[in-house]
């Protein structure tokens, strides 16, 4: 056998071999490129989809189908189920609405009102008091600082103003410029409480500050009442006295009047406040109204803040006081307005 015999029958299987190789490399590599390429654009689609903050928001913000017709006062506005008590509540999860029993408003057993006296000497506790929600009334000093400003104030708050007439007492405190006496003649104090009167705008009523005296005193108090009468104006007895006549007086002269029940703050403590309010309700509750007057003191409007709440509670609605004398005065006449 010749030198390249023998060298060629030892090359074969090598040959052999690579060629083997050369066959299947071809056959894997187009394996991975073929399978690679859709798991590679399944993989770049999903990317896509999970950074894609449009698709997001559309799948949670789906936008319903659009109704056949929308009026427009409503078109832009969001209507809640009434029977939904509980917005995570599945709508379909709850009963005919036909079938659902829907709470009853508690039955109005008593209509109060609450008198903010001696307003007009602080600018801060006045706004505080005005500024309470709810319908009380505001009994504002004649000739104090800001009367004015504080009466124009709370008729544009829609709350109810009165003026708190100073009238003579028995400690012999100063009333100030308009105060009324016993001393006086008819057209001295006539005029002055004219001049009373038309310092307060928007006044509603009357009701007086301290009185003690001349609320006992026959002859004036027949003038105060020929002046009410004579300008359409109701009066709240504040009963700083037992011995009033002043509530008896109006009754004659046929206007509409109610006396005070409560004094709600003549301790400035929130545990008496809390007693007298609580009596305020009792009395309310037994009479089917009362009247409460009380002070712009600190602690008077929070306590008010904190508590009006709980008249609706037991079935007390709290209303202006010319709402009240007009539902419960012996003399139930409309009172005109200045």
């Amino acid at each position: 056998m010749s030198a390249l015999n023998v060298i060629w029958d030892r090359a074969k299987p090598t040959l052999f071999f690579v060629s083997l190789c050369g066959l299947a490399m071809p056959s894997i590599g187009m394996a991975e490129k073929t399978d690679s390429a859709p798991a590679l654009e399944r993989y770049n689609n999903s990317l896509d989809t999970i950074l894609n903050k449009d698709h997001l928001f559309n799948y949670y913000h789906e936008a319903p189908a659009a109704e056949s017709s929308v009026d427009s006062s409503t078109e832009n506005s969001v209507v809640f189920d009434g029977v939904v008590q509980d917005f995570s509540t599945r709508v379909d999860l709850l009963p005919d609405t036909d079938t659902v029993k829907q709470p009853r408003q508690r039955d109005i057993v008593a209509e109060v009102a609450i008198i903010i006296d001696d307003i007009g000497y602080s600018r801060s506790q006045g706004l505080a008091a005005i500024n309470i929600s709810g319908d009380l009334t505001y009994a504002i000093i004649p000739h104090s600082p800001y009367a004015k400003f504080l009466a124009t104030f709370a008729n544009q708050q829609r709350k109810e103003v009165i003026l708190h007439a100073p009238m003579s007492n028995i400690h012999n405190h100063s009333m100030g410029k308009s105060g009324l006496t016993e001393a006086m003649g008819e057209a001295d104090f006539d005029s002055t409480l004219l001049d009373a009167m038309a310092s307060v705008p928007h006044i509603r009523g009357v009701n007086n500050h301290m009185g003690s005296l001349l609320t006992q005193t026959q002859r004036p108090m027949d003038w105060t009442m020929k002046t009410l009468k004579a300008n359409g104006l109701f009066f709240i007895d504040s009963r700083t006295t037992a011995a009033s006549v002043a509530w008896e007086t109006a009754q004659r002269y046929d206007i509409a009047s109610l006396e005070r029940d409560v004094f709600l703050d003549h301790e400035r403590d929130s545990l008496f406040i809390e007693e007298q309010f609580e009596r305020f309700i009792t009395i309310a509750k037994r009479n089917g109204y009362a009247i409460a007057i009380a002070h712009p003191y600190p602690e008077t409007i929070q306590y008010l803040i904190d508590n009006l709440h709980r008249l609706q509670a037991h079935g007390i609605r709290l209303v202006p006081a010319s709402e009240l004398v007009n539902h419960y005065s012996p003399n139930r006449v409309q009172q005109g307005k200045m």
